[in-house]
């Protein structure tokens, strides 16, 4: 969880050029109560079959463009390595990220990730 404090900290600040979601299989008190203890105020959707993203484990973290098409996953927990290449792929300065921020994020919108 603080890999994704931090993502949602740099969110917050504009040093990315994502926009973050949490789904998870789980029921949505369990996932309200995850969310709430680790102060993560993340759009988070619960209940989700995780098959559905082909996804066969947690963590796994995907990038996915405007269209829904799948840029990068990242399974499994990260390495400092690991945690080093995913906000070098998804970081950027805040005035590129502030010109980018009214592209529509089809996939994080209605979840209808391939």
């Amino acid at each position: 969880m603080p890999f994704y404090r931090r993502l949602w900290t740099m969110q917050q600040a504009g040093q990315l050029n994502a926009r973050l979601v949490a789904v998870f299989p789980d029921n949505p008190i369990d996932v309200t109560e995850v969310m709430e203890s680790q102060k993560l105020t993340i759009p988070a959707f619960p209940a989700i079959h995780l098959d559905n993203f082909r996804v066969s484990g947690t963590p796994t973290l995907i990038l996915v463009d405007a269209s829904g098409r799948v840029v990068k996953p990242w399974v499994g927990k990260q390495d400092a390595a690991g945690e080093a290449d995913i906000i070098r792929t998804i970081g950027q300065p805040p005035a590129v990220v502030s010109s980018m921020s009214s592209r529509a994020w089809r996939c994080g919108d209605t979840l209808t990730c391939p």
